[in-house]
């Protein structure tokens, strides 16, 4: 398959950042070439043969979920649609080239070990990073796009002398004076931490989303080892499991600390059963919360600022339950991000917006189920690795459908490269037996809506309960 090159390259593109590691790099169009590679490749594709016309139950549904955010954005705030519109027209791009550029079981097993490696390689910056000391990094001017960058001088915080006040250390000497510091621990490629909590770059700047998409790498790991299991894949698994968490534990994120166990649950769950592989899950994940969790004020008002964000999104469907606040208008609205993928979709784009994330996210989840159950044929030598990704993707999806509930991730890109995978899959399946089917009927989409008709008012009777409403 010709788009599979241009494929991996934008998975690249959107995990590492090449181009963001110095100035040098900065003035390639490596993104745009991927893609370009990728569209001509599937255009290849389809003309000889190679890949044929497949539609997956997710495209509609994604389809009309960016239409409807640019609809919306259009009612809301017109002279937007221009300059606001790209970033969800990629996301869709990436889902199309994905889920319909990948149609046999070696390409898409390419594909899932690219995106392990890319978790891992990211996760190895990460830790890294957290076993770094603090050092003194200067922050540009407001306004300048660079980024801190590292001075080579420590700050190193001690019990006695903390990070707030270390960076104090930074200002010695007359030259030191006329510029803002922060104290932060430098990694790979001019990154560094935030408050002492580690993370990437551009789309995972956040510690949070760092430790969201370095989670989901974790299935894969076990499907490549159950697709050949031997010493060096069980190697491999081990130093995975072990790098994540301990990046994980750097990043002091409590929504991935959950998704961890979550995606190890998954699997536990499946070899011993929902009693003891949650058991055993549990027991996996307390020394991340141990060592990498937040607490005190800091992490109360977090919590807070969560519910206050999360009311505000209530709000907002309340007042616009069809057109919603517009696509990005959220913080038109609200100070911060509503930290919850769902709840930023009723928000800006009403229950229409709302339904249909949440549809994308059922459909995913239920193609892999679908692929589980499905009745292979007996003489089909691929039928076992197939089932091991379908397991990995399932674990993945379970992990997406908790990690978004703590994170705006609606439009993001790695959650829509996580979609296109799941059409990928559905794509495999329908290419090799064209009577696998995955549909979502008017009885389902029904649960969906009394579902999410449930948790809003449930969640807003917690928020009235702590006083945020």
């Amino acid at each position: 398959m010709f788009a599979l090159l241009g494929i991996i390259g934008l998975m690249i593109s959107i995990y590492m950042r090449p181009y963001e590691w110095n100035a040098d790099l900065a003035t390639l169009p490596f993104l745009q070439v991927c893609c370009a590679l990728a569209i001509v490749g599937l255009v290849i594709d389809f003309a000889t043969r190679r890949t044929l016309l497949i539609s997956n139950p997710m495209t509609p549904w994604c389809v009309f979920l960016v239409f409807w955010c640019i609809v919306t954005l259009g009612l809301a705030a017109p002279e937007l649609v221009a300059s606001k519109s790209s970033p969800i027209i990629i996301s869709l791009t990436l889902f199309i080239l994905i889920s319909h550029g990948v149609q046999t079981v070696k390409a898409f097993t390419r594909l899932v070990v690219t995106i392990f490696a890319l978790g891992l390689f990211v996760a190895y910056v990460g830790a890294d990073q957290g076993l770094n000391n603090f050092g003194c990094h200067v922050v540009p001017p407001q306004g300048d796009t660079r980024r801190p960058f590292f001075d080579g001088r420590d700050c190193q915080a001690t019990e006695e002398l903390k990070q707030e006040d270390a960076v104090s250390l930074c200002y010695v000497g007359p030259a030191a004076k006329s510029v803002y510091y922060r104290c932060e621990k430098p990694g790979y490629f001019n990154t560094s931490s935030i408050e002492g909590r580690v993370r990437y770059l551009g789309v995972l700047t956040d510690p949070n989303e760092l430790a969201l998409a370095t989670s989901l790498a974790l299935p894969i790991a076990f499907a490549f080892f159950e697709m050949k299991r031997s010493a060096a894949r069980l190697l491999l698994l081990l130093f995975g499991v072990g790098l994540v968490a301990l990046e994980v534990v750097f990043t002091k994120s409590r929504g991935g600390q959950i998704v961890f166990a979550v995606v190890l649950g998954a699997y536990f769950v499946r070899k011993y059963g929902i009693k003891r592989g949650a058991i055993i899950a549990g027991v996996m994940a307390v020394p991340l919360i141990a060592l990498g969790g937040r607490s005190g004020d800091a992490a109360d008002q977090s919590a807070l600022d969560r519910l206050h964000a999360a009311s505000a999104a209530i709000h907002l469907l309340i007042q616009y339950p069809i057109k919603g606040a517009g696509y990005t208008q959220f913080t038109e609205h609200h100070p911060l991000t509503a930290h919850n993928a769902y709840l930023l979709s009723a928000g800006e784009l009403g229950w229409p917006g709302l339904l249909s994330f949440a549809s994308i996210v059922y459909l995913c989840a239920k193609t892999t189920v679908s692929v589980l159950r499905f009745d292979f044929d007996e003489d089909d030598p691929e039928s076992a690795n197939i089932k091991s990704l379908a397991m990995a993707m399932l674990a993945v999806f379970a992990g997406i459908g908790i990690g978004i509930f703590l994170l705006s991730w609606t439009y993001h890109f790695i959650l829509w490269i996580h979609f296109g995978l799941a059409g990928a899959l559905y794509s495999v399946m329908k290419k090799k037996y064209p009577r696998f089917q995955v549909r979502l009927s008017m009885k389902e989409l029904g649960a969906i809506l009394v579902t999410w008709i449930f948790i809003l008012v449930a969640f807003t009777a917690h928020i009235i309960r702590k006083g945020c409403w």
